[in-house]
């Protein structure tokens, strides 16, 4: 009777334990042990990720040395494979652009350097050159280029743009000739609207700096009428000004346009 007791006492401790799972506490881990303790691990993981997503989005917005960037992303790929870091992420994110602005600091140099040009070539006060942004403008009046209410390129404008064409084939620039005119009405049957006109002038610059050996590829035609002023139209001087022929030159491999 005492053993029959025994057998089923020990039936409903084994009923108990798989109820709560099959727990067995000679293979259960000791409180405090390593493999219990692993469950931070996750969270610690989850952070590390969310810090690495932070890193490459704050890489996105910046323009780094390719060498840099190939160094940390190829840490970044060791640490996702459970590695630690090739290289020790920055406090602050590198670049190699001064503080200013490195593309308009050129701009202004490139500008300085072709008014020093023009000067040598006796051109300078046909060519009005400035810095705009990371832009070098050339203005030209139209009177220099084009006869009254005409697009065919005068002599005196040919032999300007054929002293222009070897320094700005040089300088390998992108270039866009844009038109300009004054706000009074045109209406003839080569010209409908201020917008013909402005388009063919900047047309027949392009056509002629072709002809020079620049890169067509380089080089685009704007018209923009009389939508963009630099000056009063209501007075003559004003209205002198505003009509013009712009050269927006821009560097860089990849074209902009």
């Amino acid at each position: 009777m005492a053993e029959t007791h025994h057998k089923l006492a020990l039936f409903k401790r084994a009923g108990r334990g798989s109820r709560q799972g099959n727990f067995d506490p000679k293979t259960a881990p000791a409180p405090g042990s390593a493999e219990q303790g692993e469950e931070w691990l996750i969270a610690y993981v989850d952070l590390i990720t969310l810090l690495l997503a932070l890193f490459v989005l704050l890489l996105s917005f910046a323009t780094l040395n390719e060498s840099k960037f190939r160094e940390l992303a190829q840490s970044l790929s060791s640490v996702m494979r459970g590695g630690v870091p090739l290289v020790r992420l920055p406090v602050a994110i590198e670049t190699d652009l001064p503080a200013g602005g490195p593309r308009a600091a050129d701009a202004e140099e490139v500008a300085r350097e072709l008014r020093d040009k023009f000067a040598e070539q006796g051109i300078s006060s046909l060519v009005l050159v400035e810095a705009v942004g990371d832009k070098v403008r050339l203005e030209i009046r139209d009177d220099v280029l084009f006869p009254v209410a005409s697009a065919e390129v005068s002599e005196r404008g040919a032999k300007l743009l054929d002293a222009l064409a070897p320094t700005l084939n040089q300088g390998k620039y992108w270039i866009s000739v844009e038109g300009h005119t004054d706000n009074v009405p045109i209406a003839t049957d080569y010209f409908p609207s201020n917008w013909e006109l402005s388009t063919a002038r900047a047309s027949n610059v392009v056509r002629r700096l072709v002809e020079r050996k620049i890169e067509p590829r380089h080089l685009r035609a704007i018209g923009h009428a009389d939508t963009r002023p630099v000056a009063d139209n209501a007075a003559p001087e004003g209205r002198a000004r505003n009509r013009r022929v712009n050269l927006m030159l821009q560097g860089g491999d990849e074209s902009p346009f």
